[in-house]
């Protein structure tokens, strides 16, 4: 049951979310709290951790995109399966919440004592399988318990991923100072991850079931699923997400290693850059996610997403071995602010996809859409490949250049949408 003080008509974004008497609210925080967690060392692995595990293993580029296309692959695969599941068995969500942080951290502590570069192949696949059980239950339990205020609540889980990037490569590097090898820092993963997935189940309670919301068979549950994917604001948001994610693999996999190998920035100052792109995802996620309840999903994502396209282009202009070659710092300022700026709408507009998707899928199948919208990205799992082989051939700059036309192909896409207001505040049934 949702809970008659959650209603928007009597709680700001501010009142809800610090009315910790409700349980709701209880559980989205502990939700945040875990999807923290989860991107704090996860963040900071693929930020610092996996450069060095090029060094170490002796990659090229295109061989690093590989690691990268691997783990992608892995986790879209495993979160379309994870959606059916809890759909399905709806009674154990919080049971697979908890159960992803905790498998996260054994196939980190499992990957650290791999030594070829096939080994790890496999190592990145099995680290991917953890992550993707979180968001279906994670954010179909939000979806379920704030109806009109979706927007928010699923920003929010947005915002716990924030907060963990930006500590995720802090951490790492403190912990590399500390014990030095990568492999060190990756072993003792399994600690804090068994210590958050027990308050993960502490906290979420299990969910409460109508008939309603009760998926009893197979037969139902697929005849449910292929209503949903026929609506056409589906298919776009769909075909969108999947245009967002190439580009988005084009670019954030090698803006690290752009940093480190191409300019040679130490790792504390890479760091930092990606640390301030997070913070200013951290302000921007419930910001956005509030404007998407208030004005509407559309808008920002066509506005957010076209940004993106645009400063991913202004990102490889700034590449360009004509540009970067001068040493001035009005170039080193204009890659930092690219950086950081598109870092406002990176992180936020993902989870008003998923919002705007929540809001056309039935009761029922919540968890499912979710794992849809992440799964998507199945599709561009060989674009940090093939960006990977552009790097090598013809460098940096045109990865990130591949990238930002594909947003703003996704930015174009998101035009023929329609979502209307009584489907943003729709009730489950």
């Amino acid at each position: 049951m949702i809970e008659k003080e959650l209603d928007p008509q009597k709680k700001s974004a501010i009142g809800l979310l610090t009315s910790f008497r409700n349980k709701n609210v209880r559980v989205l925080w502990a939700i945040v709290i875990g999807h923290t967690s989860k991107h704090l060392f996860n963040g900071g692995i693929h930020a610092l951790i996996l450069p060095k595990i090029k060094i170490d293993l002796g990659m090229n580029k295109a061989q690093f995109g590989a690691l990268n296309t691997v783990g992608s692959f892995s986790h879209s695969s495993s979160t379309i399966l994870t959606g059916a599941l809890v759909d399905r068995y709806r009674s154990r969500a919080n049971v697979f919440i908890g159960l992803s942080i905790m498998l996260m951290g054994l196939a980190t502590f499992t990957a650290s004592f791999i030594s070829t570069y096939q080994l790890m192949l496999l190592g990145i696949l099995f680290m991917s399988i953890g992550p993707s059980m979180f968001h279906p239950p994670a954010l179909g339990e939000l979806a379920r318990r704030f109806p009109n205020k979706r927007g928010l609540a699923v920003s929010m889980h947005g915002f716990g991923a924030n907060v963990g990037e930006v500590l995720g490569p802090i951490t790492i590097v403190g912990l590399l100072a500390i014990f030095v090898d990568w492999r060190d820092v990756m072993r003792i993963s399994i600690v804090p991850a068994a210590l958050i997935s027990i308050g993960l189940w502490i906290i979420i309670d299990k969910p409460k079931l109508t008939e309603e919301t009760t998926i009893s068979s197979l037969s139902e549950y697929l005849k449910s699923l292929l209503e949903t994917l026929r609506n056409k604001t589906m298919i776009v948001l769909i075909i969108a997400i999947s245009l967002k994610s190439i580009g988005e693999g084009a670019v954030s996999t090698y803006i690290p290693l752009y940093l480190l190998d191409e300019l040679g920035i130490k790792d504390i100052r890479v760091a930092l850059l990606l640390s301030l792109a997070q913070t200013m995802g951290i302000i921007s996620q419930p910001i956005m996610g509030n404007l998407s309840d208030t004005k509407g999903r559309k808008i920002v994502m066509v506005i957010g997403t076209g940004c993106v396209g645009l400063l991913s282009i202004g990102l490889a202009v700034m590449a360009h071995p004509s540009i970067a070659s001068i040493d001035s710092s009005f170039v080193i300022i204009g890659l930092w602010a690219i950086i950081i700026g598109k870092g406002a709408f990176t992180f936020s507009l993902h989870h008003i996809y998923l919002a705007a998707a929540l809001d056309v899928s039935g009761a029922k199948m919540q968890s499912s859409i979710v794992a849809i919208m992440y799964g998507s990205g199945i599709i561009s799992t060989f674009s940090p490949y093939l960006a990977g082989l552009l790097a090598d051939k013809y460098g940096f700059y045109t990865s990130f250049l591949f990238g930002g036309i594909i947003l703003i192909a996704a930015a174009f896409v998101l035009l023929f949408i329609k979502i209307t207001k009584q489907q943003m505040n729709s009730q489950p049934h």
